[in-house]
């Protein structure tokens, strides 16, 4: 912590904290050359201590301060001061969405779609310049003592993603706005801020997040899973276009959400509240505001548009950008779970008939014998995790929310590589056993890659959030498994166990 007679690089003279977050504190500041208020976000002395942190924290720094637009908190300098590593911002009077959602409850309609449009036009700037927030969240966005609405934290989340997410508070406060990409790990571009819009103005219209679980794991794994209730069911009057606009912006895939920030603020015009915040064009055709803080109106077709290549380039999708190297853990470990279950099921068929997907005749599958069980110390119970998800009906649906589940924890940094690595194999080790008709080791397999989940979390190569995640969701597989076990005759049969041949030509 700063005191407050403190001069950074011998202009900015440093006053009392107004905020902190997993990566940085923020004080108060007067620029001494200019004689202007600033905010100085200081690095935290950890992050500080990272030399390649502190190259990317610039570097993002540098891209945000090409924005400048009355929608944006603007970024003046970064610079150093011996071991203290500071971006230099424009000080916003006024109280975050955050607060103002805490102290108030939800919003009226036409307030929350206007807050909600401001956003969008300050996105949709950024992404022609070729810059994703990828953190938009209500503690991101400021209302202003003027009623102007101002986004903070531009390219910032890029930087922060691998070092901060592993912090509980952190990642429970980010977590509940992910795009089901950013969830997996995936590339983003523009339309993963326009999930995360939709799901601000989701909390701003019913005072609640749309998913909501006790770990982050889970919740993002809700996010690429479940579809959310509409916000009416919660608050009733809600207009419906408005709610269309909402359910259009959480759309899983994509290519089914509003094409771009700017689509999405038009599409909010109609029901944006002219006494809310002050009112900042749509887009550049759009003019300049005029008397009274109004705008010119806009076309009367707000989805109609052209191809994305006629488009000016203003009003183009972002691309997609490329994600950080580390983030290709959940990719890979996908694409050998779907090869791995592809292989079993080709081992397995029988009749033309995914064997996962059948039960034997007469009634439940026999249990296996006890001693080749799971262990009963990790064996769950329905009451023990509220938010897993139930039990899938098949193995192929075992496996995919299995892989699903691991991909959003590898996303949060909350399991580690080599935890990843011990998951694949054991989950691919009992798979082959399976495929090979010998379903006790494929059991006994599970429970050996459920204990070795728990291990891991007590090495710190997993969080205890991400085992209550998993856990559930390896002993779902398990009893998929049971439920549709191999054709007898090929339980515990000869030939070439382990080479894909010996039940391959049955």
């Amino acid at each position: 912590m700063l005191t407050h007679d403190r001069v950074l690089s011998g202009r900015y003279q440093v006053g009392a904290e107004i905020g902190r977050g997993g990566m940085a504190r923020v004080y108060l500041g007067t620029d001494a050359v200019l004689g202007r208020p600033v905010a100085v976000k200081v690095l935290h002395p950890e992050h500080a201590a990272d030399p390649s942190f502190v190259d990317r924290f610039r570097r993002e720094a540098r891209s945000a301060a090409r924005l400048n637009h009355p929608n944006v908190v603007s970024v003046f300098d970064t610079g150093s001061d011996g071991a203290v590593h500071f971006i230099v911002m424009e000080h916003v009077r006024g109280r975050t969405l955050a607060q103002v959602m805490a102290e108030e409850g939800p919003l009226p309609p036409g307030g929350a779609a206007e807050i909600a449009r401001s956003v969008a036009v300050a996105l949709s700037f950024a992404h022609a310049e070729g810059l994703v927030h990828r953190d938009v969240k209500p503690a991101n966005v400021m209302l202003t003592e003027g009623g102007r609405v101002k986004v903070m934290d531009f390219g910032i989340a890029r930087v922060t993603s691998s070092a901060t997410l592993t912090q509980t508070a952190t990642v429970l406060g980010t977590a509940a706005y992910l795009s089901p990409e950013q969830a997996q790990g995936l590339p983003v571009d523009g339309r993963s801020d326009v999930y995360a819009l939709g799901v601000v103005l989701y909390e701003m219209l019913t005072g609640r997040a749309p998913f909501a679980a006790e770990s982050p794991v889970a919740v993002a794994f809700k996010h690429v899973r479940e579809e959310p209730p509409p916000p009416s069911v919660i608050r009733p009057g809600i207009p419906s276009g408005l709610e269309a606009v909402v359910m259009r912006a959480l759309s899983k895939d994509p290519d089914a959400r509003f094409a771009s920030a700017e689509e999405m603020a038009s599409a909010l015009e109609p029901f944006a509240d002219g006494d809310g915040p002050a009112r900042t064009p749509t887009s550049s055709r759009a003019g300049a505001p005029v008397a009274g803080g109004a705008t010119r109106p806009v076309p009367p077709d707000p989805t109609a548009r052209l191809p994305a290549a006629e488009l000016p380039r203003s009003r183009r999708p972002a691309p997609a950008h490329a994600a950080p190297r580390r983030r290709r853990w959940p990719v890979l470990l996908a694409l050998s779970l779907l090869a791995t279950v592809t292989a079993v099921v080709a081992l397995t068929l029988a009749g033309g008939s995914e064997p996962s997907a059948r039960r034997p005749a007469g009634g439940p599958a026999t249990p296996a014998p006890a001693t080749q069980r799971p262990s009963p110390s990790l064996s769950p119970s329905p009451s023990a995790s509220p938010s897993s998800p139930a039990p899938p009906g098949t193995v192929r649906d075992g496996l995919s929310a299995l892989a699903t589940a691991a991909q959003a924890a590898i996303a949060a940094g909350d399991l580690g590589s080599h935890a990843a690595d011990e998951l694949r194999s054991g989950v691919e080790d009992s798979l082959r056993h399976y495929g090979e008709g010998d379903l006790d080791k494929a059991l006994e397999d599970i429970g050996h890659t459920r204990e070795q989940l728990a291990k891991d979390a007590d090495h710190g190569d997993a969080t205890a959030g991400t085992v209550a995640a998993l856990d559930p969701l390896l002993a779902h597989l398990a009893a998929a498994m049971e439920a549709s076990p191999p054709p007898a005759g090929d339980r515990h049969g000869g030939g070439d166990h382990g080479h894909g041949q010996g039940n391959g030509n049955a």
